[in-house]
C-alpha cells in the first residue's frame, strides 16, 4: 500500500524505523535514515527538528548546486550547524560534480574540492557523499558517482578522470555502500510499496537503506 507524504505518515515511518536506526559508520544490521536535499531546504529543517524531537538522528547531504545553497549566507551556515550540533544529525556532500563540470567546464578536482572545503569551513564534519540524480545525468548516460571509479550497468557515459573517496578525506558513497534493499521516495514517487518494505525489513534481519527527500512532504 503506498501511502501519502503528509505529516502523519512522515511521523509514523519514524516510529516504525526507530528501533532498527543505525548510521553510516555502523557496521553489521540496522535501517540507516537517509535525507537527499534537492531543493526547499526549510523543509529539511523541519524534518531535522521533527527526527530531533523524536530522538532520531539522519544524514543529510546538502547539494552545492541547489539554489538553496549559499555557504556565504549567515543563516544558511548557521541553520546546518543546528542540524549538526544541536539536532545531532550528520551532513554530507551531496555530489553533482560531473554535472556541474559539463554545465559550468569547472574541473573536476574543483567540482569536489570546492564544496568540501566550504561545508567543512563552516564546521560541518563531512565524510559520506550521495550522488545526486541530475536530469542531465539521463541525457550523457553518467553517474555523479563515476568520479570514484564506480560503475552502473546503464549509466557508463562519463571518461574523465577517477579519484579514491580518500583523495577528499571521504569514507562512504552512500548510493553504493553495503546494503541489502533499499527504499526511496524520488521524484515524489515510492520506488517500492513502503509498508511492506518496511515490514518486512523489521522481521528479517539485514543492511538496509531509506531515502526520504523532505522536499516532498507536507511537513
Amino acid at each position: 500500500m503506498m501511502i501519502d507524504f503528509n505529516l502523519q505518515n512522515f511521523i509514523d515511518i519514524l516510529r516504525r524505523i526507530k528501533p532498527f536506526l543505525i548510521d553510516f559508520h555502523t557496521p553489521g544490521n540496522g535501517i540507516i535514515l537517509r535525507h537527499d536535499v534537492d531543493d526547499l531546504f526549510f523543509l529539511t529543517m523541519r524534518a531535522g527538528r521533527i527526527e530531533y524531537e523524536m530522538e532520531i538522528k539522519s544524514t543529510i547531504y546538502i547539494l552545492n548546486t541547489a539554489t538553496y545553497y549559499r555557504p556565504d549566507n549567515r543563516n544558511f551556515r548557521a541553520d546546518l550547524r543546528i542540524l549538526q550540533d544541536i539536532y545531532g544529525h550528520e551532513i554530507g556532500w551531496h555530489n553533482n560534480a560531473i554535472t556541474e563540470h559539463y554545465k559550468t567546464g569547472t574541473p573536476i578536482r574543483e567540482a569536489i574540492k570546492r564544496p568540501l572545503r566550504e561545508l567543512r569551513g563552516i564546521g560541518l564534519k563531512v565524510t559520506t557523499t550521495s550522488s545526486h540524480g541530475d536530469p542531465l545525468c539521463y541525457d550523457r548516460h553518467y553517474v555523479n558517482y563515476n568520479i570514484f571509479g564506480i560503475q552502473a550497468k546503464e549509466y557508463d557515459g562519463y571518461r574523465g578522470p577517477v579519484f579514491q573517496l580518500g583523495d577528499f578525506g571521504l569514507t562512504v558513497e552512500a548510493m553504493h555502500g553495503t546494503r541489502d534493499d533499499h527504499l526511496s521516495d524520488s521524484l515524489g514517487k515510492w520506488s517500492k510499496d513502503p509498508i511492506e518494505t518496511l515490514n518486512k525489513w523489521s522481521e528479517i534481519p539485514g543492511r538496509y537503506q531509506l531515502l526520504i527527500h523532505p522536499q516532498w512532504w507536507e511537513l
